[in-house]
């Protein structure tokens, strides 16, 4: 993103607007009191197909230039949409074939969103000329900073088995392994006599009578990311022909998209922030940390703000106080551009009982006051705060192969639930944790933790054994190496291409069931959970030894520990309990990290900074206020103090329930 536009948006607070949904006389009205109330920006047209193109090549915008018209004398920003995640009723009704398809091979019924195949030519087409004409249309519009393309691309459906997905999918596959003998190979046809003469034999996975080809399954997960890759590289090249200057984005990283790939796409990445969808805050930053990891910087396009709810379901009602939490929060994460979604509750529709920042009965209330509140804070905010960067010191790797393959694979446990629950450990600790790919420069990060890699590429494996012989720590767990990028299983003795860096091999595993088997470490026992390995170090130390009655791990090594070249790796031989909290403490010591150990339940610890300072931002996620110890906070002098932060004697703070304080650090 040019840096003279992200330091104009820096901070900048918004909304999510549908005026097509209100009559006309409204929007005056509500961009006025957003206008008072600190709120300066809005995005629009997102669903409004049906308002712009009323029937076949009949494009009307003069409702979205009355709009921009109110925006501009207001001087409010724009971030419009394309259109294309729900289209009217004529549309389909003229091109059925642009519907998706179940696995059934039976269309999808129309009435709802994101039912689209981004394989149909039509719809693809369609999509382009709308694009076209709004770009067309609004390409000197000085209040528009940007598009947003498309709305949650995968949320909720995503796989479709159309005919033209079936050609498309030969497509990605003609590409990937240019002739028949190679996918024959890559998906090890020779089994259960499945061979492929041409690629109009091949379709894409349906109902089987039994389990299907694991290789098949994969590459559909594969295709499914590329397809929708593909889909929105059509409308950001349309856009930035019209005008260079708009910034492209799109709202979320949901099942099937390899982000690492799709975000390359735009020129900032955004994330659609709802707390009350997670049990706790922790895991409501894991996506925030996710997003991060692979983008850096990012804005959020839906912030929460009123609770969420369909026919089918009801969220509680944000506490006072909570939507400014959230909202500090997401920025401490990274996000430098918040919308909150959305300005006034729908009164019909499937969304209706989802709440935004208005009721429905269109009066000022407490969540309106909030916003402003907060608006009132960012004002107080070093400019530099929002340049700064997120801390980086441990990365959690989570590829979008291994993720695939969570999704086939699931005979053991699948690696999200492991990766979950250390993530949750590290950053209650106040220890920043980035979520990245493979494919990430780990120069940034002192530790790595890559946990059940089941499907690895050697090139992997060797940047990070580099990575371990400068120094760095790795932690790698059970499983780790048994497949290849095709979901094979490797003919080689576990942990197969991980072997010199944890320095052992495994001579035995197995599944742990009703049996009971833990592991003593430090003299606590610690329960193993779904499978476990025994190992045999090589250059290894060992750890913690298996405790149990099983022939096959009793009193066998079960975490190693391997020195190589300047660095260190843990081998840890099972996965995670539902409380891993000793092992983690366990890595700390072992890694020598150092950690704010203090931390009272429910205190949220991060901190941006650059070359000069530091901004330590202290969230307390409980109702009632509370005291921090500066020492378990920092050991360096406090320049200033923002939002809520009261120091007391200079040797603590007092925070507010559901306070948030910012305290800025020479370093």
């Amino acid at each position: 993103m040019p840096e003279n536009i992200q330091s104009e948006l820096n901070g900048l607070i918004g909304t999510c607007y549908y005026p097509e949904i209100w009559d006309r006389n409204m929007c005056l009205k509500d961009l006025k009191l957003m206008k008072e109330n600190g709120i300066s920006c809005v995005r629009i047209a997102e669903f409004a197909w049906g308002i712009i193109e009323p029937s076949e090549g009949v494009f009307d915008f003069s409702f979205f230039d009355e709009v921009l018209d109110i925006c501009e004398k207001l001087r409010m920003t724009v971030i419009m949409c394309t259109p294309t995640a729900a289209v009217p009723a004529w549309l389909v009704k003229k091109y059925p074939e642009v519907m998706k398809w179940n696995i059934q091979r039976q269309p999808l019924a129309y009435g709802s969103r994101k039912d689209l195949s981004y394989s149909s030519r039509i719809f693809i087409k369609l999509c382009k000329r709308i694009v076209r004409k709004m770009a067309e249309h609004f390409k000197d519009r000085p209040c528009i900073i940007g598009w947003q393309v498309d709305n949650e691309i995968n949320c909720g459906s995503y796989n479709s088995y159309s005919p033209e997905d079936t050609l498309h999918f030969r497509k990605f596959l003609k590409i990937k392994y240019e002739n028949i003998s190679a996918l024959n190979k890559a998906w090890g046809t020779n089994f259960w006599s499945q061979q492929y003469n041409a690629w109009h034999e091949v379709e894409l996975p349906g109902k089987s009578a039994e389990t299907g080809n694991p290789s098949q399954l994969l590459d559909e997960k594969y295709f499914i990311s590329w397809q929708v890759s593909e889909f929105v590289k059509h409308q950001v090249k349309i856009l930035k022909s019209l005008n260079k200057k708009w910034l492209i984005t799109h709202n979320g990283a949901f099942a099937n998209v390899d982000l690492d790939e799709f975000q390359n796409n735009f020129d900032v990445f955004s994330h659609d922030q709802y707390p009350l969808f997670y049990k706790n805050w922790r895991e409501a930053t894991f996506n925030m940390s996710r997003i991060r990891g692979h983008c850096g910087k990012f804005w959020i396009m839906e912030q929460q703000a009123g609770p969420g709810g369909k026919p089918e379901y009801l969220q509680s009602t944000p506490e006072p106080g909570q939507i400014r939490l959230w909202t500090w929060q997401s920025f401490a994460h990274g996000a430098n551009l918040i919308l909150y979604f959305q300005w006034r509750t729908h009164p019909y529709g499937a969304e209706q009982r989802w709440h935004g920042i208005l009721d429905h009965d269109n009066k000022r209330n407490r969540r309106l006051s909030e916003i402003k509140s907060i608006s009132e804070d960012i004002k107080g905010i070093p400019t530099e705060y929002w340049t700064a960067n997120v801390d980086k010191k441990i990365a959690l790797i989570w590829d979008y192969v291994n993720m695939s393959g969570d999704a086939v694979f699931s005979d053991v446990t699948i690696s999200y639930e492991d990766i979950k629950k250390i993530y949750c450990r590290f950053v209650s600790m106040g220890l920043p944790v980035d979520i990245i790919s493979n494919n990430t420069d780990f120069n940034d990060y002192s530790v790595l933790i890559d946990l059940h890699p089941r499907i690895c590429h050697e090139t992997h494996v060797k940047r990070l054994e580099n990575f371990v012989m400068k120094g760095g720590k790795l932690l790698l767990a059970a499983s780790a190496g048994i497949r290849n990028l095709n979901g094979h299983m490797r003919c080689e003795t576990p942990p197969g291409p991980y072997s010199k860096l944890a320095g052992l091999h495994v001579s035995d595993w197995t599944k742990v069931s009703k049996e009971k088997v833990s592991l003593i470490l430090s003299g606590e026992e610690i329960p193993a959970e779904c499978f476990a390995e025994a190992l045999e170090p090589e250059t290894a130390q060992v750890v913690a030894k298996y405790k149990t009655e099983n022939l096959v791990l009793k009193n066998k090594p079960a975490i190693c520990h391997n020195k190589l070249g300047k660095g260190d790796v843990i081998y840890y031989g099972t996965y995670l309990n539902e409380t891993p909290d000793f092992f983690v403490d366990f890595i700390i010591e072992q890694f020598h990290l150092s950690v704010l150990r203090r931390l009272s339940e429910g205190l949220e610890v991060s901190c941006r900074g650059n070359e000069r300072n530091e901004w330590i931002s202290i969230l307390n996620h409980n109702r009632g206020k509370i005291k921090i110890p500066l020492k378990n906070i920092t050991g360096k002098k406090i320049v200033s103090s923002y939002l809520d932060a009261i120091l007391k004697e200079k040797t603590y703070i007092e925070l507010k329930g559901y306070g948030i304080g910012i305290l800025e650090i020479r370093k």
